[in-house]
């Protein structure tokens, strides 16, 4: 249950940030979270794509990295768009 809030805030941020940058269409992103996390690249994928479908393109490249971080917690280690 509380991956899908840390699902939704991720997703916020990086549209957050496409907004703040100007970013059309995002084409890298990777992300860190904890071992006990539920997020994956699957499950982070279909949340971009539902949630903000404009900013990404067929071709994005995701990779979630998993870390001895604090729960309920992802840090954005790269952005790349165009």
């Amino acid at each position: 249950m509380h991956d899908t809030f840390l699902l939704k805030k991720i997703s916020e941020s990086l549209e957050q940030f496409c907004r703040d940058k100007e970013i059309g269409i995002l084409t890298k992103v990777e992300i860190t979270v904890n071992p006990d996390s539920h997020v994956t690249q699957e499950s982070l994928m279909e949340e971009l794509k539902n949630s903000m479908a404009d900013f990404i393109g067929k071709d994005l490249k995701l990779k979630v990295h998993i870390k001895n971080i604090q729960e309920l917690t992802a840090y954005i280690n790269s952005i790349e768009g165009r």
